[in-house]
């Protein structure tokens, strides 16, 4: 089986939670996270078969901002909810998406000249898996990912 890995992080332009006078406290220092997660598989001689998962995210700075490669590679607890809430996407793509969507929490963060309490982030993650016929299938003992994008503005 092989995987092939498309990613988008990004910040959103026009963000909608700026124009909100108050912002509750329970979700104040924040990521509202706009998700779309496309999985394709291209079983051996069938068709494709195409699955697309939109999800509305809230997570906090802290948890967020703390997904890079060692807290994903150590399994940190402080970043397990991270699994929960991508529950549709397989733990071997998080464990290559997580460190990357981390890194671009970080740099919002970081540049919030205008202290906002919310920040929000666009991202679209597309996973398209190849099955191989069964012999072939024998000599890959693991998934291979081939790409990922990240952009973040």
């Amino acid at each position: 089986m092989e995987s092939f890995i498309s990613s988008y992080v990004s910040p959103v332009q026009t963000p909608f939670f700026s124009n909100l006078e108050e912002v509750h406290s329970s979700v104040r220092d924040s990521f509202y996270i706009d998700f779309q997660y496309t999985q394709v598989i291209l079983p051996f001689n069938h068709n494709a078969a195409t699955t697309t998962t939109w999800e509305e995210l809230l997570i906090p700075f802290e948890i967020l901002c703390n997904c890079d490669e060692f807290t994903v590679k150590e399994r940190d607890p402080n970043i397990a909810s991270m699994y929960a809430l991508f529950y549709m996407v397989p733990i071997d793509v998080l464990d290559v998406v997580l460190p990357q969507i981390g890194k671009c929490a970080r740099e919002m963060v970081a540049s919030n000249n205008e202290g906002r309490e919310i920040l929000e982030m666009d991202v679209s993650l597309h996973v398209t898996t190849i099955e191989m016929a069964e012999e072939e299938e024998d000599m890959e003992n693991q998934t291979n990912y081939e790409f990922v994008r990240i952009i973040s503005n």
